[in-house]
């Protein structure tokens, strides 16, 4: 059994956590490709293993755990039965919770606990009990509580330009940078800059890759043929299936037969649409 649930954040930390998660498995093992994503906050509660990325060292998953932006897809090997109880980490939240570029934690995993503090574990322990006894609500509430707090707490919290650049993402699958540049009063330097800084990557592969996963979105619901969408948003076949391979690990085609699990389920995300960020709805 692979089980992934999801609820959306309090009113107050829309704009800052994407949805909540709650991913059991009690298959023995997994070997899987999760598709790429914004920051994450998860708590590894049950099961060990690895999760690896294209060119890059892999990383043993920590009980806590904080995971930079995601700029492509990665591989999970893990043992199981696996709990896990996690947050997706809006680019607003992550420079309000750790201050930190975005593009210097890109594909990265580390201990959560050096970043929040013992008050983490508590929470995530607290998280861990509701779960195992079926009240994901309120295991949900606690980590609402804790992270609303922090973001209360914190010195900066660019809201005005994620504001900004999620507004030109949801506007146009394909969007031209001037709007972008018009509704910030920014050179493209400093949006470049401000981008790489907030959300780890360039307004480019910012395209690139919420385009991918749009159109995998897509696919994944049924909307029509995954010929379809490629037609009417990419120049052609080619760079679809390379770029939806790129950022979920698997070709349309495999995402039309449900060939990875893992990634068919996190596209469940899209069913708390008008509950949670209209950006995180559509990927």
């Amino acid at each position: 059994m692979l089980k992934l649930e999801y609820l959306p954040p309090c009113r107050e930390l829309v704009e800052f956590v994407s949805a909540y998660y709650h991913f059991i498995m009690d298959e023995d093992h997994l070997d899987d490709f999760e598709r790429s994503d914004i920051a994450q906050l998860r708590f590894n509660f049950k099961g060990n293993g690895r999760i690896e990325f294209p060119k890059a060292s892999g990383f043993e998953i920590p009980r806590y755990g904080l995971y930079g932006p995601r700029m492509t897809f990665s591989k999970v090997i893990a043992t199981g039965p696996l709990h896990v109880i996690g947050a997706g980490i809006l680019p607003v939240a992550w420079s309000a919770l750790t201050g930190l570029p975005a593009d210097k934690y890109i594909n990265t995993v580390v201990d959560a606990e050096l970043f929040f503090g013992p008050e983490l574990v508590t929470v995530a322990e607290a998280g861990r009990i509701a779960g195992e006894q079926g009240n994901f609500r309120a295991a949900v509430d606690g980590i609402d509580a804790f992270l609303l707090s922090r973001v209360k707490a914190a010195r900066s919290v660019p809201l005005w330009f994620t504001r900004a650049v999620n507004a030109w993402l949801e506007a146009d699958i394909n969007p031209e940078i001037e709007p972008l540049l018009d509704s910030t009063g920014l050179s493209q330097r400093q949006v470049e800059r401000l981008c790489k800084t907030h959300y780890g990557g360039p307004p480019r592969t910012l395209i690139r890759k919420y385009k991918a996963l749009r159109t995998a979105n897509a696919i994944a619901r049924g909307d029509g043929d995954w010929q379809d969408h490629a037609a009417e948003n990419y120049y052609d076949h080619s760079h679809c299936i390379r770029d939806i391979r790129e950022f979920t690990g698997i070709t349309p085609n495999m995402i039309k037969e449900h060939s990875s699990k893992l990634s068919l389920l996190t596209f469940g995300r899209s069913q708390l649409q008008g509950e949670i960020a209209p950006l995180s709805a559509v990927t």
